[in-house]
């Protein structure tokens, strides 16, 4: 069974922590999906106006703009792609997150594991 949907994976990355961003990239890459990164909302927008992803991994609390009110502007438009949430806030963040709109939620930190099989969840058919 292919690990997601026909054609290359593309997976972008939205946190402004460069350590953590750059650790997503790498567990992604290791799965041989192809792997994004933006460290701000603005730089995500940007990005997704130049090309189609499967899937975008949102950190909700970024410095500049929280991934709160991205993620109800990204569901507003018609674009479909999974959502995964992150946050290392807890819960209450989580769940508000996954009510307005995020496919899946990851609370921080996260294994490599529990990371992985998040994103092919979401990736499979």
């Amino acid at each position: 069974m292919p690990d997601g949907p026909p054609g290359p994976v593309v997976v972008l990355v939205v946190d402004d922590d460069t350590q953590v961003r750059k650790l997503m990239h790498h567990f992604l890459t290791g799965e041989r999906w192809v792997a994004h990164e933006a460290a701000s909302v603005a730089a995500a927008m940007e990005f997704l106006q130049h090309t189609d992803v499967h899937l975008l991994i949102l950190d909700l609390f970024m410095s500049e703009q929280d991934g709160f009110e991205f993620l109800r502007e990204v569901r507003r438009t018609e674009r479909k792609f999974k959502i995964l949430a992150i946050s290392g806030y807890g819960e209450p963040y989580l769940q508000i997150a996954a009510r307005s709109g995020a496919d899946a939620v990851l609370k921080k930190p996260f294994s490599r594991q529990q990371f992985v099989n998040h994103v092919r969840r979401l990736l499979l058919p």
